[in-house]
């Protein structure tokens, strides 16, 4: 009797779930005191930021989310396992509905379900659960990402595929002219936009995440991309076994009342206990159901919008220098780059520069220099190629991860 009871116990989805939930505790206490804590934003001042996007170790809503990532990631290998080891047969509320729909003096056959023993989505479950865990470790201990305070762009940023290193040079020449500084903190920064959670400009910002509690950019959009892509993956298999398990609930009542029992019959016997792990079942068909549609959903998301990133910030700059109104010239001094000698760029605006003259269609300077006019300038921005492949944009966020 005693033995019945603490397996009764050990089987119940409310144990598992207060087993997880201490374990992940647990660990979350333990990682907290070894990763290093960043500094708390003294800005911030809305209620919701600080609940859930301050840094880890200073917000009490991240701390909550963080552990709730945790319970997912450990719960559903104990889930996998259970489904794939354990048998089943029908309870008796079970066997009173059945007898309803079946016609007078048939018998139900006493039989049990004999569940598969194999544990390869035990395997593949618990693989992902672990390479989660240390990428989201990874993800929440970053430092935030720095940005040169310098007024010249970095050639570290995304480097487009040019026909030549003239062509390279005057690429980073116009970024250095239409890269407006930052009227926060002053700095001079491409394709980045000034967070209000970390304070910075933030290169290649994508988005600020609540549950990896920062801004998701180049240093850490790849590791992102590889937590959701591994907790998607954990769901599907999770929604896959559930799915089948009730495949499975259902020929097993099918078969126990000789094939004569009529559909609609089968539904509120499913929904009572066939064995003592049905509440658990449902519970874990709406936990894969939920994290597939969020963490599935954004990894597709991220997946698809890779580019905007890596090289949609470029096409974007594109845009706006051809719609300035400017005048570029190459008859400025001489800039060196890997030992050879490029013309260097400067811009001259019209609506700022009351001395500039025109003859013939072209602009003068004042000591009747030539100024290339802007069709000609736009001509040279169209031609730069901004495009790249999957592997390339995938492999220039390795790079970035590594620089971190």
């Amino acid at each position: 009797m005693t033995s019945s009871i603490f397996r009764v116990i050990l089987n119940s989805v409310l144990f598992r779930c207060l087993m997880s939930i201490i374990a992940s505790v647990f660990a979350m206490l333990f990682i907290r005191s070894k990763v290093k804590k960043i500094e708390h934003n003294s800005v911030q001042k809305s209620l919701f930021s600080r609940f859930v996007h301050n840094y880890f170790g200073i917000s009490t809503g991240f701390f909550v989310q963080v552990t709730l990532v945790f319970i997912y990631l450990i719960i559903t290998p104990i889930l996998v396992w259970n489904f794939e080891t354990e048998n089943f047969a029908c309870s008796k509320t079970c066997k009173q509905i059945l007898m309803i729909a079946l016609p007078r003096k048939q018998k139900l056959l006493e039989t049990e379900f004999i569940a598969s023993q194999s544990h390869m989505s035990f395997i593949i479950t618990s693989i992902s659960s672990i390479i989660s865990i240390i990428v989201y470790v990874k993800l929440i201990s970053k430092p935030k990402p720095s940005v040169s305070s310098t007024s010249a762009i970095s050639q570290a940023y995304f480097t487009p595929k040019f026909k030549n290193d003239e062509q390279k040079t005057v690429f980073y020449q116009l970024l250095n002219i239409f890269s407006p500084h930052c009227r926060i903190c002053n700095n001079t920064t491409p394709f980045s936009a000034h967070s209000q959670i970390s304070d910075i400009c933030v290169p290649y910002y994508d988005h600020t995440c609540p549950w990896v509690g920062r801004d998701v950019a180049s240093n850490s959009l790849l590791g992102f991309i590889q937590f959701v892509g591994f907790t998607s993956v954990q769901a599907l298999i999770l929604l896959c076994i559930t799915l089948l398990r009730l495949i499975c609930q259902t020929l097993y009542l099918i078969k126990i009342a000789n094939f004569k029992i009529k559909f609609y019959y089968l539904l509120p016997a499913l929904a009572v206990n066939i064995d003592n792990n049905q509440s658990s079942l449902y519970f874990a068909l709406i936990l894969a159901l939920v994290v597939i549609l969020v963490s599935g959903g954004q990894f597709v998301f991220q997946i698809l919008k890779l580019s905007r990133v890596v090289t949609l910030p470029y096409q974007d700059k594109m845009k706006e220098m051809k719609n300035k109104d400017f005048y570029l010239s190459t008859i400025a001094d001489y800039v060196e780059v890997d030992g050879k000698q490029y013309q260097q760029l400067v811009v001259l605006k019209q609506s700022q520069n009351s001395q500039l003259k025109f003859e013939n269609g072209l602009c003068l300077l004042p000591d009747n220099q030539i100024v290339y006019d802007l069709e000609f300038t736009q001509k040279i921005i169209k031609n730069y190629p901004i495009s790249c492949g999957m592997m390339e944009k995938i492999n220039w966020l390795k790079s970035q991860t590594i620089q971190e």
